[in-house]
């Protein structure tokens, strides 16, 4: 995992965290980390996939799912848990869902996350 990529994905949920108070911090920070790994991960796949297709072809003539294609399922399947984590933790210790700039953040990442999904 390329750390520049890693530092501006985790930047950019930092500061969406900015408005967080500490105690809500303490608790989220792990999950971002967290997200952020996956969120990394189901885009390296998806370059993969994208690149060289979702199969794989045997000299047997045999057709199989590339493992890109299975660790993306699996991947996408925890990001969302890590995001639905984040989410109860966020309702529980306050802030209006409409105005909340994590709430939006993670709006928005729900919507790319169903790219992954239908692919």
């Amino acid at each position: 995992m390329d750390s520049k990529k890693f530092k501006a994905e985790y930047k950019k949920y930092m500061d969406a965290l900015s408005e967080v108070g500490q105690a809500t911090l303490v608790l989220i920070e792990p999950l971002v980390y967290q997200a952020v790994q996956l969120k990394l991960a189901m885009d390296e796949d998806n370059e993969y996939i994208n690149k060289h297709g979702r199969f794989e072809y045997s000299n047997k003539g045999n057709i199989r799912e590339c493992y890109a294609v299975q660790s993306l399922a699996k991947n996408t399947a925890l990001y969302q848990k890590v995001y639905k984590s984040i989410e109860k933790l966020m309702s529980k210790n306050g802030g209006d869902r409409k105005t909340n700039k994590l709430q939006a953040f993670l709006d928005h990442a729900k919507e790319e996350n169903k790219q992954w999904v239908l692919i």
